[in-house]
């Protein structure tokens, strides 16, 4: 297996190149060694010592008698001595070893003995039942060893090693494959290598395609056809998946692991698929299978969250618009009010204030001249009255939003051609859930989008539960229907309303480790993560505690004593913060 490039493996394998300011660096002898270094009797054991010291410093790995004649010519120089003088055909392995150990001891580091294949292969097998790829793995492998301190060892160790586990993995795959796979599951993949039938009465199309090939994309479209074709792939992926759910579980296969089989399935060619060997072709399908689940549901909750937010902010500009185009209307209606208030009602108050205070008059006069008044502004008070009630009725639903929530129903059908059938066949999770949003798509499910006026009103606010009834009691099942998509697609949102089968949209510890295993593993995690010194949390707590209240308290004396510029106080007791100007640089800011 080749994990690196031909290229990658040289590097690893050769002496770094060192800059003019790395050689000071690396080469420069600690004060400890010094001593050691002034009892190496030849020019060439002192000069090989302190290469591998520097190559060691750097790589943390040991490179023979790979050296650079850069490098050489540079220590020569720096502790006195001819590079004519230095022979590294006789420096021998006894002295090699005995100079690497030197240097192991001086930085507290092991060699790559049966100790350190045990721990890459722990840190390997952890990682391929993880499914990470082999140059992943090898990275990873390589700062493990480096935090623990072992000596890096050559290439082709680590790559057999990882090469080794990978294989070893696959094998207890296809062992499990083989032995709990039925014949019919068995029948049921290989038909995915088959080409789609065509009914006797249709004509076949001049490409006939695969069935394998046919779930290998879907649409990303809102445009409904595209919508009802995904959700035909989802009909048929269902009914795979709950074929090979059992299998899933058996194999324990995580994310990463069926991504790892999918991916490859979905790359390759029917050809290259066929050719396998049958337990490792059904454990490929098997992965395949469950990842295009998933990836279905996310994609249709994505269309569904997308069409949600498309109509509601086609709604929201419309009834903004429908306001605007209303206010002439409005400021007409109002003027006319006012005018007929000024010139009708106050001017008969007037008449009415002067026929009352008049002395000419008796009693009976003056209510018979009101009664006069009165009668003829009777169809001015009609006019008013009318007036004054569409103004209520205006203020009304302007105050309620009815009107945009009747904009809302006339909206609906749109949407309800896009995300009916994703609701009816997304499986939601019930046990996450508020029951109340949970009853309301069960009912929509179980009545296949058919809704009556006995639909669960629960998960609907107060007023949207009135607005739901026209004003003759009748049910409007169209703006039910929106506001149920635009609830389920706030739950999705929020978090609170998750899926069964997806890689996004799950519950938040379904991507957490069990609590069981995470017992079970406690301690190797925290070592894993080097994380054993805080595995009693508490005195570390207690700890950031401490240094907190310190810095609360610094930080209140130092504006307290009037140091502190920046903080500015409110007469409520609140505050904020004052952001200081940046100095101007002088540098031009096209240059790095």
């Amino acid at each position: 297996m080749q994990i690196l490039s031909a290229l990658e493996e040289d590097a690893f394998e050769s002496p770094p190149h060192f800059t003019s300011i790395e050689r000071k660096k690396f080469f420069a002898l600690p004060s400890s060694l010094q001593e050691t270094f002034d009892g190496f009797r030849t020019p060439t054991n002192k000069l090989c010592f302190l290469i591998a010291f520097g190559y060691f410093k750097a790589r943390r790995k040991f490179f023979g008698k790979q050296i650079r004649p850069p490098d050489v010519e540079f220590v020569a120089a720096r502790y006195g001595f001819s590079p004519d003088d230095v022979e590294t055909s006789v420096y021998d392995k006894q002295t090699a070893l005995r100079h690497q150990q030197m240097v192991l001891d001086f930085f507290g580091y092991g060699r790559f003995d049966e100790a350190g294949r045990q721990f890459a292969a722990r840190e390997v097998a952890a990682k391929v039942r993880a499914h990470r790829r082999p140059k992943i793995i090898f990275l990873e492998l390589v700062e493990a060893l480096t935090r623990h301190k072992i000596t890096l060892p050559k290439y082709y160790l680590l790559a057999s090693l990882i090469a080794r586990e990978i294989n070893t993995h696959k094998r207890a795959l296809i062992r499990l494959v083989d032995e709990h796979l039925t014949m019919a599951g068995r029948a049921m993949l290989d038909a995915l290598l088959e080409k789609e039938d065509v009914p006797e009465t249709e004509e076949p199309p001049k490409v006939q395609r695969y069935r394998l090939t046919l779930l290998k994309k879907f649409y990303h479209s809102t445009k409904p056809a595209k919508i009802k074709a995904n959700i035909s792939d989802l009909q048929l992926l269902r009914g795979l998946h709950r074929e090979i759910e059992p299998m899933i579980v058996s194999l324990g296969l995580a994310d990463e692991g069926i991504r790892y089989y999918a991916t490859s399935v979905i790359k390759a060619e029917i050809f290259q698929v066929s050719r396998r060997a049958a337990q490792d072709r059904y454990l490929h399908l098997i992965a395949f299978i469950a990842y295009q689940t998933f990836k279905l549901h996310d994609l249709l909750i994505d269309v569904f969250l997308q069409s949600v937010q498309s109509t509601l902010n086609t709604t929201g500009r419309e009834h903004k618009e429908l306001y605007y185009t209303s206010r002439v209307e409005r400021r007409q209606a109002l003027s006319e009010v006012m005018t007929d208030l000024d010139q009708g009602v106050m001017a008969v108050f007037a008449d009415i204030q002067i026929i009352i205070s008049s002395d000419d008059f008796s009693a009976d006069e003056k209510l018979m001249m009101i009664n006069d008044l009165l009668h003829e502004r009777e169809a001015l008070c009609s006019r008013l009255a009318a007036q004054l009630q569409q103004l209520k009725s205006v203020a009304a639903s302007a105050g309620e939003d009815a009107d945009y929530y009747a904009l809302l129903g006339r909206k609906s059908l749109k949407l309800q051609n896009r995300v009916s059938d994703i609701v009816r066949y997304v499986e939601f999770n019930a046990t996450t859930a508020a029951p109340e949003i949970v009853a309301a798509i069960q009912h929509f499910q179980h009545k296949n989008g058919e809704i009556e006026g006995q639909a669960p009103l629960a998960f609907l606010s107060a007023r949207e539960q009135e607005l739901v009834f026209d004003e003759a009691g009748k049910f409007r099942v169209s703006l039910y229907k929106a506001l149920l998509f635009i609830s389920i697609a706030d739950a999705l949102k929020a978090g609170t309303l998750n899926l069964i089968h997806s890689h996004k949209y799950r519950p938040l510890d379904d991507y957490l480790l069990p609590k069981q295993r995470w017992q079970e593993l406690r301690a190797e995690c925290l070592g894993r993560a080097e994380l054993t010194h805080i595995a009693d949390p508490q005195p570390a707590l207690n700890d950031l505690a401490a240094e907190l209240d310190q810095r609360y308290h610094h930080t209140n004396r130092h504006w307290l004593a009037g140091d502190n510029q920046l903080l500015k106080l409110h007469a409520d007791g609140g505050f904020h913060l004052v952001t200081p100007k940046e100095e101007e640089s002088e540098s031009s800011p096209l240059l790095p």
